[in-house]
């Protein structure tokens, strides 16, 4: 995870091929619980492993963590989270 003044870099590793997923979601809040000012962005794609996520407020520490989705007859079938980042803007 990397920080800007008002966005965060986020970079993780592909999900093994085994797994065969469809993208990614990564979820940033500004409590370890992931309660308050939670903000959640999906990324299409197995091949894509960074997003750009704008519009955060600077000066905040944020929580950052990751998980694989797959599609399924129309349903998103998620994974399980990544290991919790923090990373202060």
């Amino acid at each position: 995870v990397k920080s800007g003044r008002t966005s965060v870099k986020v970079i993780w590793k592909k999900a093994p091929s085994s797994s065969a997923c469809t993208g990614y979601q990564v979820v940033l809040a500004t409590n370890s619980g992931f309660t308050k000012n939670v903000k959640k962005v999906v990324v299409s794609g197995r091949s894509t492993v960074t997003k750009k996520v704008t519009g955060l407020s600077k000066d905040k520490t944020y929580y950052v963590k990751v998980r694989a989705y797959k599609t399924v007859n129309g349903v998103k079938v998620y994974g399980a989270y990544s290991s919790v980042k923090k990373v202060k803007l």
